[in-house]
């Protein structure tokens, strides 16, 4: 696999490897917003995420859909449970036309979580991106800061989080670890490696 191959060739050559999954990047804000509405934070039983994207006019199958979206879920998965695997007897997938539906039960070293992931191709409108973890969901929106800096928003319907943006932490992460030995990316090749084995997992029972 060419994935695993370039994951390899980075170690052996000592460089830093990193993914662009920028909604890893999500967590310490959504972390904030649970733990000030429900307290600590402290198991994942559960796992929610629905993607949208405008289709701009394309017409693209939702094999394609899964590939373009799945990855940014996938990532807050990983990061929430490292270790997990997707449980084969758990995993139910319905595919139609612009869009994939997929529940399964992802387990890990100490815990079992249940996890629904939905991603769509949107023709018009506003894409929605909602996620969160034991029935905890926020909406996710960016927006211009009045220095026009773009910001990242997350909201429930009781409260929002201004912070920074997801993409632009990613990067800057990056930057640090290529001149701070001990840091590594955000998203690291090894992890982008076992999303892209979740995604094909998934495809492959669609």
């Amino acid at each position: 696999m060419q994935a695993r191959a370039l994951v390899d060739l980075a170690r052996q050559t000592n460089l830093h490897l990193g993914v662009c999954t920028q909604y890893a990047a999500s967590l310490p804000y959504y972390r904030q917003l649970y733990e000030e509405a429900r307290g600590s934070l402290t198991t994942v039983e559960s796992f929610y995420a629905e993607m949208e994207t405008l289709a701009r006019g394309r017409r693209r199958s939702a094999a394609e859909v899964w590939i373009d979206m799945a990855p940014h879920p996938l990532s807050m998965l990983l990061a929430w449970m490292p270790d997990g695997v997707i449980e084969p007897e758990s995993l139910q997938v319905v595919s139609g036309s612009g869009g994939v539906r997929a529940c399964f039960s992802f387990v890990g070293s100490s815990e079992s979580c249940r996890c629904e992931i939905i991603v769509r191709d949107l023709h018009e409108g506003q894409p929605l991106r909602r996620f969160g973890v034991n029935g905890f969901l926020v909406d996710c929106t960016g927006r211009p800061a009045p220095d026009g800096t773009y910001c990242s928003a997350l909201s429930t319907d009781e409260s929002e989080l201004i912070g920074d943006d997801f993409m632009s932490l990613l990067i800057a992460r990056f930057a640090e670890a290529t001149i701070q030995p001990k840091l590594t990316p955000l998203v690291s090749g090894e992890v982008g490696l076992r999303n892209l084995e979740l995604q094909l997992q998934i495809l492959q029972n669609a």
